[in-house]
């Protein structure tokens, strides 16, 4: 069973419900995001690099670890080891981590070729779930900063009991899984911007055409374009609402899906 609601089966070790949370931090000797790899030891997470990959000599570790959406924090170097085994020196070249990140292997006077490295990546403290999105108590938007599945950009899954997009509604409640008749205005930033095909698509309908309402009216009221813009129902459905050629703040529109 899962005791501590950590997504995983294997209770043992874990002593809170940050468990399995995850991203993994490189490193710490944790498999943190319980996917069977701790540390890198199956090149699933954390990264073992040698002189022959590109990354040695023009990657920094503040580099290497933002492309994970994580920050760098030190580094392991391996003497005489290809595979990122043996003793470590882990001490960040005697310096500190903003210095030490801040260069590529490379970078580590008398390296010789044939050794190895690891760079610490781990969870921006104002990123935790690696998403994009930065947490509410930094200052950003992401309602769930220890969930990669919600976050403002993020299309309501309209199954999965989250908040996907961080509108205050979940699943069914959020009109954007009303698969047919749901008005949607320029109010409404991510279904606004989201195509009818993936608007439709989360429901798993299909989108087969649109009503659109220009501004002036009250939302989807009054006498509807119709017809797919002029267009068939692949080329529509294809676009979102804001990209209909002339759509204005106040504009709206529902999608029909089947």
């Amino acid at each position: 069973g899962d005791d501590d609601d950590s997504g995983d089966d294997d209770d043992s070790g874990d002593d809170d419900d940050s468990a399995c949370a995850g991203p993994e931090i490189c490193g710490d000797g944790v498999d943190n995001n319980c996917d069977g790899d701790v540390d890198g030891s199956l090149g699933l997470a954390c990264i073992c690099l040698t002189p022959t990959d590109a990354e040695w000599s023009s990657t920094t570790g503040n580099d290497h670890c933002a492309a994970q959406g994580q920050i760098c924090s030190g580094v392991s170097y391996y003497s005489g080891s290809s595979s990122c085994s043996g003793v470590a020196n882990s001490a960040c070249w005697g310096s500190d981590p903003a210095t030490c990140c801040s260069y590529p292997l490379a970078g580590h006077a008398g390296t010789p070729f044939g050794d190895s490295a690891m760079w610490f990546c781990g969870p921006n403290p104002d990123d935790m779930d690696a998403d994009g999105s930065l947490s509410i108590a930094s200052g950003g938007d992401d309602c769930d900063d220890s969930n990669p599945l919600v976050n403002p950009g993020t299309v309501e899954a309209c199954a999965d009991g989250f908040d996907n997009d961080c509108n205050g509604l979940a699943d069914a409640a959020d009109p954007f899984c009303t698969p047919s008749g749901s008005c949607i205005t320029s109010a409404q930033p991510t279904e606004w911007n989201t195509t009818g095909a993936a608007w439709c698509g989360a429901q798993g309908l299909t989108c087969v055409g649109v009503s659109y309402w220009s501004s002036g009216s009250a939302p989807c009221t009054g006498t509807p374009y119709t017809g797919c813009w002029g267009s068939d129902p692949t080329t529509c459905c294809s676009y979102a609402l804001s990209g209909h050629a002339g759509t204005t703040p106040g504009a709206s529109g529902e999608w029909t899906c089947q």
